[in-house]
C-alpha cells in the first residue's frame, strides 16, 4: 500500500531445475525401492537356500554362537534325531545343554575362538561321539563378533575306526603266531623227526628173528614221535579254526559217564609204566546238553597233559557230577606242577612253565582247552603245588542252548 493504492509485488521465479531434480530424486527413490526390494528377496532367498542346505547337513549341525555362547543360527538333521527344531534352540546358551564334566572344557576351547584361533574338539554325549569345528566370524570392521561351529556326530566313524584297529591287530596277531608257530614247530619237529630217522635206520639193521624185540622198541619210538608231529599240527589248526570263528559250539544230550570212559580208553595207550585213571561219577544223573566233540577234546587234551606231566605209578583221578543245573568235571594229577609265579601265564598261548622245558609240547593245549569251555558257557580253574600235583576242575551248564 504507497500513498493510499493498493500493490501486488509477485516473485517470479523459474523452478525447472528444482522439478528436474525431484523428478530424479523420485525415479531414483523408485529405483532403489525396486533394488531394495530385489535385495530382500535375494537375501529371503539365500536364507531359504542356507537354512535348507544347514537343515540337510548330514550326521551334524551348523551353528553360530554369539560371544556368551547363544544360539543365533542353528540347523542339521542331527536336531531331527533328537526331536528338537533350531526354534527350540536360538537364544539358548549352548554350553547348558552339555554335561558337567565336558561342559568346561568346551566353554574354554570355544571361548579362545573369539581370540581368532579355530579349533577343534572331540566329546562324547548319550554314548555318541562328536567332533566340533570352531572357527571365528568377523564383521566389516574386522572385529569377531560370532563364531561358526560345525557339529558332526562321528559315532559310526569312530565304530569303524575300532573295527579297523582290531581287524590290524588281529592281523598283527596271527602274524605274530605264524612267526612263532614256524620258530617253535621248527624247534619241536626237529626232536620226533631225529627219532624217526635213527629208528627207521636201527630196524633195518635188526634181520634177525630174535631181534623183534628191539624192532618194536623202535618201532614205538617211531608211533610217539610221529603222535607228537600229529599232537602239534592239531593245535595249531584247532587254534587257527578258532581265531576264524571256524568252531562252534553244537549241543547234544548224552551220557556223561560213557563219554568220559571212552574218553579215558583213548587216553590209556598214552600212559606210561604204572599210571592209572580212576573216574567216579557222582549223583543220580548221568545226562547232559552240551557239545560231546568240544567236551572229548577239553578231557583229552588235559588227560594227556596229566600223564605227560606225571611221572611213573602214579595215579590220575577223574571226578564228575551234576547238581542243580551245573556239571562239574575234576581232573587231579600228581605230576611236577606249576610254579607259583607262573600260574598266572597258564592259558596264555605257546606258555611253558620253566619246569616242563624238557618235556614235549607246543604251549597252545590249555589256551585251546580255555576257549573251547568259553565256547560252551563255562569256565576253568586249577590248583597246583609243584612237586605234588595240579587239579583242574570244570564247570559247565547242565544243558546250554545252540545259539
Amino acid at each position: 500500500k504507497t500513498s493510499g493504492q493498493l500493490f501486488a509485488i509477485a516473485l517470479l521465479t523459474d523452478i525447472t531445475q528444482r522439478k528436474d531434480s525431484e523428478k530424479k530424486i523420485l525415479e531414483l527413490n523408485q529405483l532403489l525401492e525396486q533394488k531394495v526390494k530385489k535385495r530382500t528377496k535375494e537375501l529371503a532367498d539365500s536364507e531359504r537356500l542356507y537354512s535348507t542346505i544347514a537343515r540337510n547337513f548330514p550326521e551334524g549341525t551348523i551353528n553360530v554362537f554369539d560371544e556368551n555362547l547363544n544360539y543365533i543360527f542353528v540347523e542339521g538333521r542331527e536336531l531331527f534325531k533328537l526331536g528338537i527344531t533350531s526354534k527350540d534352540l536360538l537364544g539358548s546358551n549352548y554350553i547348558e545343554r552339555l554335561p558337567k564334566e565336558v561342559a568346561q572344557k568346551v566353554e574354554g576351547n570355544l571361548k579362545k575362538v573369539f581370540t581368532g584361533i579355530p579349533c577343534t574338539i572331540e566329546l562324547v554325549l548319550k554314548n555318541s561321539s562328536y567332533e566340533l569345528d570352531a572357527v571365528p566370524l568377523s564383521d566389516e570392521n574386522g572385529n569377531i563378533d560370532n563364531i561358526l561351529v560345525i557339529e558332526k556326530n562321528i559315532t559310526k566313524k569312530k565304530e569303524i575306526e575300532i573295527e579297523i584297529k582290531k581287524a590290524l591287530e588281529k592281523e598283527k596277531e596271527l602274524n605274530s603266531l605264524k612267526s612263532r608257530f614256524v620258530s617253535m614247530a621248527s624247534h619241536e619237529f626237529r626232536t620226533p623227526l631225529s627219532t624217526i630217522l635213527s629208528s627207521v635206520s636201527l630196524i633195518g639193521k635188526y634181520t634177525e628173528t630174535h631181534q623183534q624185540i628191539n624192532r618194536e622198541k623202535h618201532i614205538t619210538r617211531i608211533k610217539s614221535a610221529v603222535n607228537n608231529l600229529t599232537n602239534i599240527l592239531n593245535d595249531f589248526l584247532s587254534l587257527e579254526k578258532l581265531e576264524a570263528g571256524k568252531i562252534n559250539c553244537v549241543p547234544e544230550e548224552f551220557d556223561i559217564t560213557e563219554k568220559c570212559e571212552q574218553t579215558i580208553d583213548e587216553v590209556k595207550g598214552l600212559l606210561k609204566n604204572g599210571q592209572f585213571i580212576i573216574y567216579n561219577h557222582f549223583g543220580n544223573e548221568n545226562k547232559v546238553t552240551i557239545d560231546k566233540h568240544l567236551f572229548s577234546n577239553i578231557l583229552l587234551n588235559l588227560l594227556s597233559n596229566a600223564a605227560k606231566y606225571s611221572p611213573e605209578n602214579k595215579e590220575i583221578a577223574v571226578t564228575s557230577s551234576i547238581t542243580n543245573a551245573i556239571f562239574s568235571v575234576n581232573i587231579k594229577d600228581q605230576g611236577i606242577g606249576i610254579p607259583k609265579e607262573e600260574q598266572h601265564h597258564l592259558f596264555e598261548r605257546f606258555f611253558r612253565a620253566k619246569n616242563a622245558f624238557n618235556i614235549e609240547g607246543t604251549g597252545l593245549g590249555l589256551n585251546i582247552v580255555k576257549k573251547y569251555v568259553e565256547l560252551m558257557q563255562g569256565s576253568i580253574s586249577f590248583t597246583s603245588i609243584p612237586n605234588e600235583g595240579t587239579t583242574f576242575s570244570l564247570t559247565f551248564p547242565k544243558s546250554i542252548k545252540n545259539e
